[in-house]
């Protein structure tokens, strides 16, 4: 996690400003991207501002993807109840925009463990553990 955070801190100021930030989908998936490493690296407030980022673009199909990350902050912040709430509304509103695989480990993390290692393994994922903690970091125990 924590050389992760480095890598995407690294790259983060020629990233943003370069024209590719300025197509939604590079944005949205660049904050997603950083926010996840943050969560990995524990930088929890990092983390949340992203969220509040990709929020901000006001399209539906990134709101699960900021639901996620928001669930981690959460789970990392101790908020059990808030976590579940939000890993719900993003695995509703990710499979609703045909985002399977991020779907896939916010179930997971709610404890759909089955369903979701189902799913993963039928897209050829081996370890469906690891990926869901690339996808959807925290401390989630």
């Amino acid at each position: 996690g924590a050389r992760a955070w480095e890598l995407v801190a690294e790259q983060w100021p020629a990233l943003a400003r370069s024209l590719i930030m300025r197509r939604q989908v590079f944005l949205v998936e660049a904050h997603m991207l950083r926010g996840r490493a943050a969560l990995a690296a524990g930088h929890v407030a990092a983390a949340a501002r992203d969220a509040k980022r990709i929020e901000r673009e006001g399209v539906a199909w990134a709101t699960g993807l900021a639901r996620l990350l928001r669930a981690g902050v959460a789970a990392s912040s101790g908020d059990r109840e808030g976590a579940a709430r939000l890993l719900d509304e993003a695995a509703e509103g990710l499979a609703a925009h045909d985002m399977g695989l991020y779907a896939a480990a916010a179930r997971r993390r709610r404890g759909r463990v089955d369903e979701a290692d189902a799913w993963m393994r039928d897209q050829g994922i081996r370890n469906p553990e690891r990926m869901t903690a690339m996808l959807a970091p925290g401390v989630w125990e």
